[in-house]
């Protein structure tokens, strides 16, 4: 069976240069929210701010570039990902929140929004792609898949970049310790609405908004510094509300997202959660799983940048997303058929999630080598290349409408031959679901078909089939 369903079909991020490690902040004065200076030597103060966030170094953009142009960097990653011409995007989204602050002013300049910036500056012509801005504190990014989603299922649009680009080193307060968490780059991705299978793509959102007594906890206020100009203000963060806020709330969100899903949690693979501090993120993923009743949190679930790259804001969950796609994360993979979690929480307070299914993400066309593969039909349209010819072995019928919508060949072109060859003798068995692994087993260690090859349909399939031969004395390895 199958339907439309909003697929992310390309990323990309940018990471500044500029390295401001925790020793930059070792000969640092720092001041309370009372405006007295703290008495710890600053050493003490950045070892112990370590230990609590993981931070280790974060990245500042360099004097020159605007939060847009980072924004810009991000998009062209992300549209030469997806292969697509960048003149049939329909919703041009941008996360940030404080719009393009030049380096050591104190102005943010929001208009012409960031959105018409980027598309400008990325020479989208078509008035029908739509650029606006969502100013969502640091689940805004995640908020824009959720609006770009909402738009395609109401017939709106049909394809979308949705950035998240952020310059926080702009907005802080050099004598206040949060600063150190604060930092800057950018994430995008390309979203689509098509055929695929029902249950891949976004399965599923939850989003909340606690605006009473949290309005507050991230808000702008002026410098720690004694007698310092109140005209001036920068990012303040009541760390300590943030946090037993986010530990209350986002586990809730998180299981309410995959019950809407109908996803049980021993199906969940991946989660990227917004790089707001380690400790913080470690303590949601472990409450997440206690909802369930699960004491030990899967080895490798969540990928963590936050030690090297600080907390962007909107762009951290598109920033180690791409990362982990590109396999730039040791230990991370997405693998064809895994359920990923997103969620975010930030200043409002807001907090969101979404569960998508990377079945089509992963498994379209080009598979492993998609981020070259998808590139051909832009250089087939470049240099005007007719007719072209597209050949492939082992294509679904998924997999061969990707092709055939990527270099515009016709159906009535599509030829299909049978899979049977005279060379080819195949014998089938038929097996219970719950005993055809026994019978693999019992068959393999007889000798009669060794050596072999045994196909399944999905990573998390062959990596359980290799285990358990395995332990059967079987020499078997998932690939």
């Amino acid at each position: 069976m199958t339907s439309l369903s909003t697929i992310i079909i390309g990323s990309g991020c940018f990471i500044p240069e500029v390295i401001k490690t925790n020793r930059d902040f070792a000969i640092s004065d720092f001041y309370s929210e009372d405006h007295h200076r703290i008495d710890s030597p600053p050493e003490i103060i950045v070892q112990k701010f370590q230990e609590i966030t993981g931070i280790e170094e974060r990245r500042y953009a360099p004097q020159g570039m605007d939060n847009s142009d980072m924004g810009v960097l991000a998009a062209k990653i992300a549209l030469e990902d997806s292969g697509i011409d960048p003149e049939t995007i329909d919703q041009l989204i941008v996360a940030h929140n404080y719009g393009n602050v030049v380096k050591h002013t104190i102005q943010s300049d929001t208009v012409p929004s960031l959105a018409s910036r980027i598309k400008h500056h990325l020479g989208i012509k078509s008035p029908s792609c739509v650029g606006y801005d969502v100013l969502f504190g640091c689940p805004g990014w995640l908020q824009g898949v959720i609006q770009a989603d909402a738009f395609f299922k109401a017939g709106v649009a049909k394809r979308a970049l949705v950035v998240g680009t952020e310059t926080l080193s702009r907005v802080i307060d050099v004598f206040d310790r949060d600063s150190m968490i604060f930092s800057d780059g950018a994430g995008a991705v390309v979203l689509e609405y098509k055929q695929g299978d029902h249950n891949e793509g976004i399965l599923a959102s939850c989003v909340q908004s606690h605006c009473i007594e949290e309005m507050n906890y991230i808000h702008m206020g002026k410098s720690y510094y004694p007698n310092s100009d109140p005209r001036v203000r920068f990012i303040k963060m009541k760390g300590r509300k943030v946090y037993e806020y986010a530990m209350k709330y986002v586990p809730q969100a998180m299981k309410e997202c995959l019950e809407k899903a109908n996803i049980p949690i021993e199906r969940l693979n991946k989660v990227f959660i917004h790089q707001a501090n380690e400790k913080m993120d470690e303590g949601i993923i472990k409450a997440l799983y206690r909802l369930y009743g699960i004491k030990d949190v899967p080895q490798h679930i969540m990928p963590m940048s936050i030690h090297k790259l600080g907390n962007s804001s909107v762009a951290t969950i598109p920033t180690i997303f791409d990362m982990v796609k590109r396999g730039q994360m040791e230990n991370h993979a997405i693998n064809p058929g895994d359920i990923v979690l997103f969620a975010s929480v930030g200043a409002g307070m807001n907090i969101n999630a979404i569960a998508v299914d990377e079945a089509h993400c992963i498994s379209e066309w080009g598979h492993n080598f998609r981020p070259d593969y998808l590139r051909l039909p832009e250089i087939a349209r470049r240099l005007q290349l007719s007719p072209v010819l597209a050949l492939t072995a082992t294509a679904t019928p998924e997999v061969a409408r990707d092709i055939r919508e990527a270099f515009a060949i016709a159906e009535e072109d599509h030829i299909q031959t049978t899979f049977h060859r005279p060379n080819l003798h195949l014998e089938i068995v038929p097996a219970q679901a719950s005993k055809r692994l026994a019978m693999l087993t019992e068959r393999l260690q007889s000798g009669e078909i060794r050596p072999a090859i045994v196909y399944v349909t999905l990573q998390e399939t062959a990596e359980m089939v290799a285990t358990h031969l395995q332990k059967a004395g079987l020499k078997a390895r998932a690939y």
